[in-house]
């Protein structure tokens, strides 16, 4: 007999999410793409949605980097998902996933799940927030077809359902909110004896253009202040990668009082982006987010590579960007310097 697999919630998960037992599904034959997985249950035919999120949470999410991430919106699936959390994956139409979108667009009062809160707000969520939702409830399906053995699945995520990619966010910042934003900053980590470092950590990320996470798990050793570069082991594409440190960042990073060893900033990532949120709202500056600091670092770079002596292909380097693609939403930048070009 099959042994029985325990199922665990999520802290996360919010206490109003019905709870969904994992049918013991014995006699599927496995594909051979199961021996990806790890500890993977034996299931019993119908296999249902709800299941399949119990199942995708407990093997596939842990091996993910934005695990809370992805426990929230299993979470938001499951609340507005109530009603398919009984059906068949076999059963489930594209219409079931199309009402789900609807729905999701219709309901302003709760846009996500975090920690265990429901996070409320007066406009319904994004379409690139609801295009996550059902790219996740797609890679359900994918998955149940490839690696669960249910060879004969369709996927109901059809081309037409999901909304959209939105173009990518541009926001500049101006001199003028660049000093309202170091000010509250300052003013901040005297308020709360610097147990956060934030003014650093917003001049770092102006200056590499790294993201909140990279700055977060920078390690004093991974730091070669003679060559002046700091070795990144994962970034967000999983792959290693070195960023160049300007003046200013190494002077940054000595002021923090060199080690040896450990983490530059020894606080975690959600105290980062706590301690970044209160700033913001004390300086007054509207619409503006942490990763919004990396697509000014990189428009600056290129508006003035010129002065750097910096190509497109060494300022894709520092961005950690692959293709001229990814940096397409950065050619904005380009227009002042191209203008200037043919005046010559």
């Amino acid at each position: 007999m099959a042994k029985r697999h325990q199922r665990h919630r999520s802290p996360e998960a919010d206490s109003q999410f019905p709870e969904i037992s994992l049918p013991d599904l014995s006699g599927v034959v496995l594909s051979p793409y199961a021996d990806r997985l790890h500890d993977l249950p034996e299931v019993d035919q119908p296999l249902t949605l709800g299941a399949a999120l119990d199942l995708y949470q407990e093997i596939v999410t842990p091996t993910k980097r934005g695990i809370r991430e992805e426990l929230a919106t299993l979470g938001v699936i499951r609340l507005f998902g109530k009603s398919l959390l009984d059906v068949p994956l076999m059963d489930v139409a594209p219409r079931h996933i199309a009402a789900y979108r609807n729905a999701r667009r219709n309901n302003p009062s709760i846009r996500r799940l975090r920690d265990r809160r429901i996070i409320r707000s007066n406009r319904p969520p994004s379409d690139t927030t609801i295009r996550k939702e059902l790219c996740l409830i797609s890679d359900i399906f994918r998955r149940a077809k490839l690696e669960w053995g249910l060879d004969e699945m369709p996927n109901p995520v059809v081309q037409g359902i999901r909304p959209r990619a939105a173009g990518g966010r541009v926001r500049r910042l101006s001199d003028a909110e660049k000093s309202l934003i170091l000010v509250a900053a300052r003013e901040y980590e005297q308020g709360q004896g610097a147990a956060v470092p934030i003014r650093t950590v917003i001049e770092l990320a102006l200056e590499t253009a790294m993201r909140l996470g990279e700055l977060a798990s920078i390690q004093w050793q991974d730091i070669n202040f003679e060559k002046r570069y700091v070795q990144l082991h994962r970034s967000k594409n999983g792959e290693p990668r070195a960023v160049p440190l300007s003046p200013r960042a190494v002077e940054l990073l000595g002021a923090l009082g060199r080690k040896a060893s450990g983490p530059v900033f020894e606080c975690a990532s959600e105290s980062i982006r706590t301690a970044w949120n209160r700033v913001v709202r004390r300086s007054k500056v509207r619409n503006f987010r942490f990763h919004d600091l990396r697509h000014e670092a990189i428009s600056n770079l290129i508006e003035n590579s010129d002065r750097y002596g910096l190509s497109l292909p060494e300022v894709m380097y520092v961005a950690g960007h692959k293709t001229l693609v990814m940096v397409a939403r950065y050619y904005h930048a380009l227009a002042p310097k191209i203008a200037r070009k043919l005046e010559r």
